[in-house]
């Protein structure tokens, strides 16, 4: 079976976790600090799920990273076809606990097109 790469064209949004690895409620005052974005390109051999080459954070209980973020941007992910996941980072007080990986989406990262010169040569006879 063939896996369909559709086109990114705003980003990636979630849901923040209020539960805990067991399905259990979050202890109170326990908020989210963050989530990671993890991505890897399609057949890539160095890198599987849980294991990406790029990863994009975004603070707070921020649940979407849009294409225009300038955490997007700087990751500089060339076209291609690629897989992602998001992972969850919570704080209670000082200390942090990280969620495992949601399972991982297909998307695809369109070559830009580009404005050619204009044609040459252009005569009338």
């Amino acid at each position: 079976m063939s896996t369909t790469f559709p086109p990114i064209t705003k980003g990636f949004s979630w849901t923040p976790s209020t539960l805990d690895a067991t399905g259990a409620p979050l202890p109170a005052g326990e908020a989210p600090s963050g989530s990671t974005v993890g991505i890897r390109a399609d057949g890539d051999a160095n890198h599987a799920p849980g294991n990406y080459q790029y990863l994009v954070a975004v603070n707070g209980s921020t649940s979407q990273l849009l294409i225009t973020d300038p955490q997007w941007l700087a990751a500089k992910i060339p076209p291609g076809n690629y897989w992602g996941a998001v992972d969850q980072t919570d704080m209670l007080g000082t200390s942090t606990s990280t969620s495992a990986w949601t399972p991982e989406v297909a998307f695809s990262i369109p070559a830009p097109i580009v404005k050619p010169a204009s044609p040459t040569g252009f005569t009338v006879g």
